[in-house]
């Protein structure tokens, strides 16, 4: 063998040597974001409009707050969004009428530990939330407030998260309020899961 075939193949060698490591790395990377990914989640939902007084409501506007976080130890892109209601009785098909109120809650970058809060509002004639606080009615309405979340981490790897809210109203004795208004999860699979 001479020494000209020898360096060739030293050289050749070499550039293997070179690749694979440049291989190795990038792999290395994709795995540390793998491990470092992004977790958007709706922390909680909260309701604004102060519904003790009833018949102020119908002259204002019902108004809720979305606080959504991430939990992971990446950087999230928000890519879509959106958010909508429906009034809804137990004997009908779940979520058979949705109402968009947005079509984007919150977009752009959310970084690893941030928490953003979005205030929205629902017009209380128009929503007909007024069959809401109906007492003669045998089986009251119920309102839920569901969306998506979709969202890439560093790597462009998509990812998607899914809530749904139901609006429970205190009880209420001529006219006075016992105890609290809250949103509750939903705990059904099909609307309230995380990637």
């Amino acid at each position: 063998m001479s020494a000209e075939s020898v360096n060739c193949f030293l050289v050749f060698f070499t550039l293997v040597l070179a690749v694979v490591g440049v291989f190795q790395v990038w792999l290395l990377w994709l795995a540390f974001h793998a491990d470092h990914r992004p977790h958007v989640q709706v922390r909680h939902i909260k309701l604004l409009s102060d519904l003790s007084n009833l018949d102020f409501l119908k002259t204002r506007p019902f108004e809720f707050e979305i606080a959504i976080a991430n939990k992971g130890a990446g950087h999230a892109t928000i890519c879509e969004s959106n958010l909508a209601f429906v009034l809804h009785r137990s004997k009908n098909p779940l979520f058979e009428n949705l109402q968009t109120i947005t079509d984007s809650i919150l977009s752009g970058k959310l970084k690893s530990g941030a928490e953003v809060s979005r205030k929205f509002s629902l017009d209380y004639q128009k929503a007909g939330l007024s069959m809401l606080v109906s007492f003669s009615e045998p089986q009251p309405l119920s309102l839920y407030l569901l969306g998506t979340l979709q969202y890439r981490d560093r790597i462009r790897r998509p990812y998607k998260t899914g809530f749904c809210r139901r609006f429970v109203m205190a009880a209420r004795t001529a006219g006075s309020q016992d105890g609290r208004d809250i949103f509750v999860r939903v705990d059904d699979p099909d609307y309230e899961y995380a990637d």
